[in-house]
């Protein structure tokens, strides 16, 4: 237990204390418990998103798009998390149809669902 919090506790101060602070206000934050750390994405009101994929990983900065639940996402090397730089936010839970849940799914240029088991939930809305 002390492992994981002096764990914690080092990746905070190392994004809290990095020179790349984004002080732009968030927007939107989706997040996925992937056991030994979260997916992050976090959306800022000056159209840059960050994404933080475990707890070893560098933070990695990349700029968004959003058209009404439409968010296309660049300049964020994916690795093998995500299969698409097209998201889409709905209350449709492709796995669960009684959650009504705020969340972010994979989508192709067709508006398709990619990968149904990988879903953000979107734990932060500013949205106006």
């Amino acid at each position: 237990m002390k492992l994981k919090l002096i764990g914690l506790f080092i990746i905070i101060m190392s994004n809290g204390c990095s020179e790349n602070v984004n002080n732009s206000p968030i927007i939107l934050i989706a997040a996925i418990n992937s056991g030994p750390g979260a997916t992050i994405l976090t959306f800022h009101a000056d159209s840059t998103v960050e994404w933080i994929s475990g707890m070893f990983s560098s933070p990695q900065n990349g700029r968004y798009k959003i058209i009404d639940s439409l968010i296309n996402i660049e300049g964020i090397k994916l690795e093998r998390a995500l299969k698409s730089e097209h998201l889409l936010l709905t209350r449709k839970n492709p796995i669960n149809r009684n959650l009504n849940d705020l969340i972010l799914l994979q989508i192709n240029q067709n508006r398709e669902i990619i990968d149904s088991n990988l879903i953000f939930k979107i734990t932060v809305d500013n949205r106006k």
